[in-house]
């Protein structure tokens, strides 16, 4: 079977371990490509980026652990929303983050307006990210996708949750 030039060659840099692809979370029909942590040593980051905003569509398990891991590493502040929140926080997410040594404190999900995104906006699931696809957009000086799998509709259970802690 023939195949187009992009997938021959997305297909030769995963062979080497410098990207992997996963099926969208989301709605299942598109793939993601990111770098694994080898291709991300081929680019080292030019800028830095101050106070985040991390957002997932439930802004419950996701955007609250990636916020909460920025803050650790980096002493500075990170925000964490939803597009459509749920009234709690998986308990799963907190064991997973305890096992792992993360300090993880959830609060209820707050709902995202436009005006408070920052300059920095990190979409961490594919949900989020295919919404404002279809609905454009919101203006913001880095506005950037990380497919991090939903850990509720995971089919690993509690491994679903620790996948998404190694992985952020």
């Amino acid at each position: 079977k023939a195949k187009n030039t992009i997938t021959h060659h997305l297909e030769m840099l995963n062979g080497v371990g410098l990207v992997d692809s996963r099926r969208s979370s989301g709605d299942g029909r598109q793939r993601y490509v990111s770098l694994t942590e080898r291709g991300g040593q081929l680019f080292p980051p030019n800028d830095v980026i101050e106070s985040p905003t991390f957002v997932c569509w439930n802004g419950a398990e996701r955007s609250q652990l990636a916020a909460t891991i920025w803050h650790r590493l980096t002493g500075q502040s990170a925000r964490a929303y939803g597009i459509q929140p749920i009234g709690n926080v998986h308990p799963g997410i907190a064991f997973a983050a305890k096992k792992a040594g993360v300090s993880f404190r959830a609060f209820r999900p707050v709902a995202i307006q436009t005006e408070q995104l920052g300059s920095a906006v990190i979409v961490v699931c594919d949900r989020a990210w295919e919404h404002w696809a279809r609905r454009g957009r919101p203006t913001a000086q880095r506005f950037v996708h990380w497919s991090i799998p939903n850990p509720r509709t995971g089919e690993g259970g509690r491994d679903s949750f620790r996948s998404v802690v190694e992985e952020i």
